[in-house]
């Protein structure tokens, strides 16, 4: 009730995903023409000048396919999914490793094909968060409930191609032409076949760093504070960033 009043004060509402715009509406009463959703910034700066780096060698053949990941909650961000990927990967002949950077069990790095670096502070060490993105070939976040995913938007700011599951607000974080998007009742083994297929072919591993560069300059906080700036001042976007598109 209280949620509903606030909302009918307001003279506009903003939200970071369209999940959260069509709940407003749905579940406050929100006037649709009242919502607008801006795409909120990755937590990375990249210095002047800088030059996303290419790790050498084929991922998966020449060296492992590393698969990236960032975050707190764990067992909601579906690292224990990207395990099963990953060992279900090496069951198909293709070499993997998952790289986990946030909070986790103790034992967690002495799981086979794991790197578990523990929690970086963005604030106080963005070089070695930065290098920690730009370290793997592929951003996970396989959330079982995800209000958005800043994870996936770090990753693509550092040049780095995105997957996991396309549920709530994750499912504007991804790109098709920068990853993959999964249905979330997609299993390890059909996660791995997808990934098997496409690292395979190295046309379409450089058209997915191609796609997740161009979409680094798209997910600052520069762009989103320009995106305030038009709602604010005319009330719409003219040029909304939509990943999902």
């Amino acid at each position: 009730r209280i949620e509903r009043e606030n909302f009918a004060g307001s003279e506009r509402v903003v939200t970071m995903a369209r999940w959260a715009a069509e709940s407003a509406v749905a579940h406050c009463a929100v006037p649709r023409e009242r919502v607008a959703t801006i795409l909120p910034g990755a937590n990375v700066d990249l210095p002047a000048g800088y030059a996303f780096p290419v790790a050498p060698g084929r991922p998966g053949r020449d060296r492992p396919l590393v698969l990236g990941f960032v975050g707190k909650d764990w067992r909601r961000k579906g690292c224990l999914f990207l395990l099963e990927v990953r060992a279900e990967l090496e069951r198909r002949g293709v070499r993997a490793e998952v790289r986990c950077a946030g909070h986790g069990p103790r034992d967690l790095g002495r799981e086979p094909g794991v790197v578990f670096t523990g929690f970086i502070d963005k604030a106080r060490d963005p070089g070695r968060f930065l290098e920690f993105l730009t370290g793997c070939d592929l951003g996970c976040l396989f959330s079982t409930h995800e209000p958005l995913g800043i994870s996936t938007l770090e990753f693509l700011r550092a040049g780095v191609p995105v997957g996991g599951f396309a549920v709530e607000g994750l499912a504007d974080t991804l790109p098709p032409d920068a990853g993959f998007r999964f249905a979330p009742h997609a299993t390890a083994a059909e996660v791995a076949e997808t990934l098997q297929a496409a690292y395979r072919d190295d046309a379409v591993v450089e058209r997915l760093r191609a796609a997740a560069q161009a979409w680094s300059p798209l997910v600052t906080w520069e762009r989103c504070i320009g995106n305030w700036t038009e709602v604010l001042e005319h009330g719409c976007i003219a040029h909304p960033v939509q990943p999902w598109r």
